[in-house]
């Protein structure tokens, strides 16, 4: 059941009634979520597939309580490895409270993130262009040190026939 809440000012009063339901309050916190650096909302392993090829549900894993004017959010989170939690929760308890109040103009009780797990970046696949570029270069290097190589045993070998003519002239005399 979705729940929604009257926002009464004296403005309202004289046009009609404002209401925002729950699932308004969720999309703007998890559009707050997806603000942080090294921070995603937790979802199933189905649910991350299906946002691949359908539009991201922002409010999956947060749960709103609204009462009155005020409301309470859970906000379940997935955190990179190496990020500080301690830091990263106060910074999404703060966004998530400004952006609520900031765009509802209700007042935000409380914040609670619960980090349900930690991701960890897996290396990921060779650039197939990258690879072919280095091995072009890696090729192109091998020919140059060939070439190198061939012109100096040339060198050696005019040498070597320079020294056996002149030791064989010598030998004449």
């Amino acid at each position: 059941m979705v729940e929604e809440l009257n926002i009464n000012t004296e403005e309202v009063e004289e046009l009609g009634e404002v209401k925002i339901s729950e699932d308004v309050i969720s999309v703007v916190a998890g559009l707050a979520v997806s603000e942080i650096d090294g921070v995603e909302v937790a979802n199933s392993i189905t649910d991350g597939l299906v946002e691949k090829f359908v539009k991201k549900n922002y409010a999956k894993g947060i749960r709103v309580e609204m009462n009155e004017n005020e409301v309470s959010v859970d906000v379940h989170v997935v955190v990179e490895y190496g990020i500080k939690i301690p830091d990263v929760a106060w910074e999404l308890q703060e966004t998530v409270k400004k952006n609520i109040e900031t765009m509802t103009n209700l007042s935000v009780l409380g914040v609670n993130i619960f980090v349900e797990g930690i991701s960890i970046e897996r290396d990921p696949k060779p650039d197939l262009k990258e690879a072919k570029r280095a091995a072009k270069e890696e090729k192109k290097a091998a020919k140059a040190a060939a070439k190198a190589a061939e012109e100096k045993t040339e060198e050696l070998v005019e040498e070597i026939c320079a020294e056996e003519t002149t030791e064989a002239s010598e030998d004449n005399k």
